[in-house]
């Protein structure tokens, strides 16, 4: 099992939800640019070293994605604390996306798809959001 796939899967099943996925661009950095460089050649025949400037854009379009989804995540986190309450957001809602993140990452790096671990990286951003707006309305 390479790396990534071992960090992910433990933060995973030890609840730390968004921490590692907000950090894994930094973190990991060697391990993800390698597996974007693979895929990006096998799909689209994008090379890292002689197209490094669509390379840079990809790899930090991906890391944005984060971000996007921290924008979705407070948008949306007043009406699901709505609907659902803030321990049916917080246990429920924040715990599945929260394992769904990381697996789509894993599932990314297997498949050799940055699309999926793109998606995961979205997920990540919406995760880190609700963890942040609970800690601040349960005070």
């Amino acid at each position: 099992m390479s790396r990534l796939v071992k960090v992910s899967l433990f933060h995973a099943v030890f609840a730390s939800y968004g921490d590692i996925e907000a950090n894994i661009m930094n973190y990991m950095a060697v391990p993800i640019r390698h597996f974007f460089a693979e895929s990006l050649h096998a799909h689209y025949n994008i090379s890292s070293t002689t197209d490094s400037q669509v390379f840079e854009l990809i790899y930090s379009s991906v890391a944005t994605l984060f971000f996007i989804g921290v924008l979705v995540g407070a948008f949306a986190m007043g009406s699901l604390m709505d609907n659902y309450g803030r321990k049916g957001t917080a246990i429920v809602i924040r715990s599945a996306l929260g394992a769904l993140a990381p697996a789509l990452m894993i599932l990314g790096k297997w498949l050799n798809w940055i699309e999926i671990f793109a998606a995961g990286q979205f997920i990540s951003g919406v995760v880190a959001t609700l963890k942040v707006g609970f800690l601040k309305t349960r005070n």
